[in-house]
């Protein structure tokens, strides 16, 4: 902090949650616990978490309302494999979280960012209906981008410039061709579930395509939301 001349973080994201032991998340020795020193140091204001396998624990985890901020793998193809739309979008607006998508263009083809001619799975003619699919889901906020180019950041903007809710039929369609890639793409992220859900914790399972409802973050100290 000191090095980037800042007195505090905005927010700080466990990332892959699907792979913590959710007993040593919440130990009082644990990750969880050594954010809430810093938030306590006013060193930082909302903690996250973030995942794309294992929608099981990150279920569990959030369930706890000891959460900011929700960054699920979301897009109309791996929501037939891994369906964080079902499990995780739930518990995000049960305990009032903002959500924010990753992996709306799939992640890179092979899983491979070991250099700059890394490509998204979801490109073309399916690159636009991704992102809307994305920002029209329930309480997401952003949609994570990753882009190589200024030009991969103009088509990011134009397209989001132009989002509007998709319509029932648009969904179908594109729900259609996800089942589709799904079948070829499989678990590409790693296994679905590791295992920790219980009665009191089993997800929510159900159809979440309606047009979001935006959460937004509580303002900084002494500021008033916009």
């Amino acid at each position: 902090m000191r090095r980037f001349g800042v007195e505090y973080v905005d927010a700080v994201l466990l990332n892959n949650i699907g792979l913590f032991d959710p007993g040593r998340l919440f130990s009082t020795d644990g990750a969880l616990a050594g954010l809430r020193d810093a938030q306590r140091d006013g060193l930082l204001r909302y903690v996250g978490l973030s995942g794309h396998m294992g929608r099981d624990r990150f279920a569990i985890a959030l369930d706890s309302g000891e959460f900011d901020i929700a960054m699920p793998a979301l897009n109309f193809v791996d929501r037939h494999t891994y369906n964080f739309e079902g499990t995780v979008l739930p518990v995000a607006h049960k305990h009032g979280a903002a959500v924010v998508a990753m992996k709306v263009l799939g992640g890179a083809v092979g899983w491979d960012y070991s250099t700059r001619a890394q490509r998204a799975l979801l490109l073309g003619d399916d690159y636009e209906p991704a992102l809307h699919y994305a920002l029209g889901l329930p309480d997401v906020a952003a949609a994570i981008v990753g882009c190589r180019s200024v030009e991969e950041v103009r088509q990011a903007k134009e397209t989001a410039s132009r989002f509007s809710p998709l319509n029932e039929a648009e969904i179908a369609r594109l729900l259609d061709r996800g089942k589709m890639l799904a079948a070829q793409w499989g678990t590409h992220f790693g296994p679905v579930v590791m295992g920790g859900l219980t009665e009191e914790h089993p997800g929510v399972e159900g159809d979440n395509t309606k047009p979001c409802s935006m959460w937004r973050l509580r303002p900084r100290r002494g500021q008033t939301a916009g």
